[in-house]
């Protein structure tokens, strides 16, 4: 089938009668929505959450600064990848 031929079946679509005043009641209907709040326990909880999770990142990055030194070294050397200046590795 080309394009002529489907775009002439378009031809043939009839228009559908509907029951009066159905799109003010489909308007009215959708106006009467409101949107809800979340409630406060959920308010609370996240806010929660939210400190506890940032409590965390702070503690993780005054821990990360102190012991960054020693946890460089130590993969570092585990690694074998501290220059060494000996000639010779003895």
């Amino acid at each position: 089938m080309n394009i002529e031929e489907k775009l002439n079946k378009l031809g043939n679509i009839n228009e559908v009668n509907t029951p009066p005043f159905m799109f003010t009641r489909i308007q009215q209907k959708i106006n009467e929505l409101k949107p809800k709040e979340a409630p406060s326990y959920l308010k609370w909880s996240f806010a929660l959450t939210a400190i506890v999770i940032i409590a965390l990142n702070i503690t993780a990055i005054k821990n990360q600064k102190t012991d960054s030194k020693s946890s460089w070294e130590k993969v570092a050397s585990e690694m074998q990848l501290k220059n060494n200046n000996n000639f010779y590795n003895e």
